[in-house]
């Protein structure tokens, strides 16, 4: 069966890895995605079992299943978040729709009433790809996110097949929850029914580390395969993550030299530079090249005169609290690990030993800018840290113990570290620890009670960041479901006024622009939608009923946070 699990898992992978890498070969022939792309990226998946691909019809047609299930899902849940209305989601159904980002830097599809243009074309693309050769298929813009569901389905059967092959886990319960708390981390949690592409650094650590343990303990080419993919992947989607892939592949270079394996050591770095080259010709000509070519500078708009400060201003202010942006590096990252979820600029800061409403309900939120771990990580990390030192000696040890300070000083390489957002890997270091403990017993037979306490909390954590993320998704759904269907029962289609390109596409079911109407007047007929993450939506009172208002007064706090 872990067998059979690692197939699956690499197939779906290596599905989403080519859906990326044939619309990048395309586009450099001038061609751009078709409804082919997609069956034709999972054929190209399916020869990773080479000679032996008539052996696996079983685990072929699991994945086909997967996939379209996760299609259907992601297309009955709407994209709540503001950047996944913004820009994620129009530039999936540009690249759908023929756009071709090597010979046109500048989409032609998406109208810059939108707002949107800047990021959607000087920005990776990665996981917009993929999501475009789904659209190709469907039709339906929402169903891109399948994307999310079966990165995760992939994950978590790749956990499921390390830790009973790789690691002593004998317990099928212990490798189901390990697997399944590794793969549904807070960020991919949070992020499941939308296009925020964050999770995507926390599922390329993830990948990278399984991949370097095995190629560690027994190289083959397969394995390189997956590597050149995993950073092919991270790096045609972030930036920053092309950087974190280099991090960790660095170390690891450094532990290959210290155990004299060079051959090893060679192969590694070769595959990763070859990946590293492959993806920025292939799968980021844009935006890289295409930004030097028109502005002299490859990562535009970052670093331009007029652009670059109020860019880097945006990104501050969603990233960190002001009570932090100037505080001391240790500091922030303390604050960010420690304190319960909040977001906002304006955000005051809430000591760790409080809970309140607002930290329960940004625990399901993309945009917590501390504690983006959950509301129990904070504990949980302080548990997990007492397990270990009650923990016995084990070779283990080491190893551990230098996974977790390498994980714990990436929060200071690069800025806004204290964000989870862009550090989403540091979930690693609590489970890290209680795995640690499965494999060296305990000096004291108490210990066990905290380590099934911290199954309970993290369980807990996973669990409310999903309910309540998948709660707002449900909630949008409902929301724009029933405005739109209002709208289109109207003769005039002018009932409403919005720059929100998702909403546009929805009432009119295609890429039409429509003018936008900015602080309205307290006697504008024009009211605006309730509980809108994205730009506001502002329909004609006189003619569209309001939904009605919750006269319970939880349901009403609930639902206006």
């Amino acid at each position: 069966m872990p067998q059979t699990f690692r197939h699956i898992a690499v197939l779906l992978y290596a599905t989403l890895f080519y859906t990326v890498f044939l619309s990048g070969l395309s586009w450099l022939v001038g061609g751009t995605i078709t409804l082919f792309h997609l069956p034709l990226s999972f054929l190209f998946g399916c020869l990773f079992f080479g000679k032996e691909t008539g052996r696996h019809v079983r685990e072929i047609a699991s994945a086909l299943i997967i996939i379209i299930v996760s299609i259907g899902l992601s297309a009955l849940i709407y994209d709540y978040s503001a950047d996944g209305q913004w820009y994620h989601m129009p530039a999936a159904y540009a690249l759908s729709h023929g756009w071709n980002p090597v010979y046109e830097s500048h989409n032609p599809i998406i109208a810059d009433v939108h707002t949107a243009n800047l990021w959607i074309d000087h920005y990776c693309k990665g996981i917009e790809t993929m999501a475009a050769t789904i659209v190709a298929v469907t039709g339906n813009v929402e169903s891109g996110k399948a994307v999310n569901l079966i990165m995760l389905t992939a994950t978590f059967l790749l956990l499921c097949d390390f830790l009973s092959s790789d690691f002593p886990l004998k317990s099928k319960r212990k490798i189901l929850f390990y697997a399944f708390v590794l793969a549904l981390s807070p960020i991919v949690a949070c992020e499941l029914f939308t296009f925020y592409i964050d999770w995507v650094t926390y599922y390329s650590v993830v990948w990278l580390f399984i991949i370097l343990y095995r190629l560690n303990r027994k190289p083959n080419h397969r394995l390189l395969y997956l590597l050149f993919m995993t950073i092919f992947i991270g790096g045609s989607t972030k930036l920053n993550i092309t950087f974190w892939m280099g991090y960790f592949v660095f170390f690891f270079l450094i532990f290959l030299w210290v155990k004299k394996k060079r051959a090893l050591m060679k192969q590694v770095f070769l595959t990763a530079m070859l990946s590293v080259v492959s993806m920025l010709f292939i799968a980021c000509f844009n935006p890289f090249i295409t930004n030097f070519k028109d502005h002299h500078n490859p990562i535009y708009p970052f670093g331009d005169k007029q652009l670059g400060a109020p860019v880097t201003s945006a990104i501050i202010s969603g990233c960190q609290p002001r009570y932090i942006v100037n505080e001391p590096r240790v500091k922030q990252v303390f604050i960010g690990l420690t304190a319960r979820p909040n977001g906002g600029y304006r955000s005051a800061y809430i000591p760790p030993y409080k809970i309140t409403a607002t930290n329960i309900m940004k625990s399901g939120a993309m945009t917590a800018n501390v504690g983006g771990g959950g509301l129990f990580f904070v504990d949980i990390l302080l548990l997990s840290i007492i397990l270990l030192l009650l923990c016995r000696n084990h070779p283990a040890r080491k190893p551990v113990l230098l996974t977790t300070a390498i994980l714990f000083l990436a929060q200071f390489v690069l800025p806004y570290g204290s964000c989870y957002r862009y550090v989403p890997f540091v979930y690693l270091i609590p489970l890290l620890f209680m795995l640690y403990s499965e494999l060296a017993g305990f000096r004291w037979r108490g210990a066990r009670y905290i380590r099934r306490g911290l199954y309970v909390l993290v369980l807990l954590n996973i669990t409310l960041d999903t309910a309540i993320a998948t709660g707002f998704g449900i909630r949008h759904t409902y929301i724009i479901r029933t405005y739109v269907e209002k709208i289109r029962q109207q003769p005039k289609a002018a009932t409403f006024k919005t720059t929100n390109w998702s909403f546009i596409h929805k009432v009119y079911g295609g890429n039409v622009e429509d003018t936008t109407i900015t602080n309205p007047s307290k006697a504008s007929r024009f009211v605006p939608i309730p509980h809108q993450k994205g730009d506001s939506i502002w329909v004609d009172a006189t003619k569209i009923t309001p939904l009605p208002s919750f006269k319970n007064p939880l349901l009403k706090k609930v639902m206006e946070l």
